[in-house]
């Protein structure tokens, strides 16, 4: 194996079987080593303490037995699926959740979910509401104060209304009068 194998080396679900190849302990620059689902067994090798840059150590679903090494820097081991290792107290062992425990996250990220979505609606409608309230201005009038040149005109049912109740138009009421007076337009 190259010396110089940076960051990650991946040999999960290969097959591999018999020990763990001392080898691996000269890869100083490694950070992250995974060999699960493969058939290793045997101890796991103390030379893999040598690995100054691991952070993480993944061993799951082999056949390995004995103690986990005892690294002197952080390094997360998982050891999950192999039914003969013991745990040394002071190394940090991932697990993997169970079941129960994934139906409470599943439940807590579906919860999370859901209030997300009702309070981005519930901002959308309020702002919305802001908006079109920020276009009106509410004014108290009076209607008997005839000193107020302020009157409003006021809208009912799509028609314009002044403050007398008259409607302003342009029709020429002489002219309507005339034509209504004309005995040829009356209607029996």
């Amino acid at each position: 194996m190259p010396p110089n194998l940076q960051i990650s080396l991946n040999l999960s679900t290969n097959l591999f079987d018999g020990p763990i190849p001392s080898t691996f302990s000269q890869l100083d620059r490694l950070e992250v080593l995974d060999l699960s689902n493969n058939k290793f067994s045997g101890e796991i090798p103390d030379s893999l303490t040598n690995l100054i840059s691991l952070r993480q150590l993944i061993l799951s679903n082999n056949q390995l037995i004995g103690n986990t090494p005892k690294f002197t820097h952080n390094v997360s081991i998982d050891v999950t699926g192999n039914s003969g290792i013991t745990v040394d107290d002071r190394v940090f062992i991932q697990t993997r959740p169970s079941g129960e425990s994934k139906l409470v996250l599943i439940v807590t990220l579906v919860a999370i979910g859901i209030i997300s979505l009702v309070a981005v609606i519930i901002i959308v409608i309020m702002l919305k509401l802001s908006r079109r309230l920020k276009g009106v201005n509410i004014m108290q009038v009076d209607p008997d104060d005839e000193e107020d040149s302020t009157v409003l005109p006021e809208v009912n049912h799509g028609k314009l209304l002044t403050s007398n109740a008259l409607h302003k138009s342009n029709i020429n009421f002489a002219k309507a009068v005339e034509a209504v007076a004309h005995p040829e337009n009356a209607l029996f």
